[in-house]
């Protein structure tokens, strides 16, 4: 990079940086590994009480999100907190 680029966008080295996008790249993992285990679990919250199987399950928590507006993380979130596992 020449200085007039690292003048103009300062930082853009550190991006560069294979560490910094090795950081960025585990942090991104683990937001999805996490999020992943809050629909799963939310999903297993839905086979028990509706005595369902998990593709039936997740096609409720798809629903049930769409019609509250929200993500189906967002639903996830809110039901493993209501029924206080994790």
């Amino acid at each position: 990079m020449n200085e007039i680029d690292a003048a103009l966008y300062p930082g853009t080295d550190l991006l560069r940086s294979p560490d910094f996008r090795r950081s960025a790249c585990d942090e991104d993992f683990q937001s999805a590994l996490e999020a992943r285990m809050l629909v799963d679990t939310a999903i297993g919250i839905v086979m028990g009480k509706h005595d369902c199987d998990r593709d039936r399950a997740l096609t409720y928590l798809q629903s049930t999100a769409r019609t509250f507006d929200v993500t189906v993380l967002e639903l996830a979130r809110g039901l493993v907190s209501a029924s206080g596992r994790r």
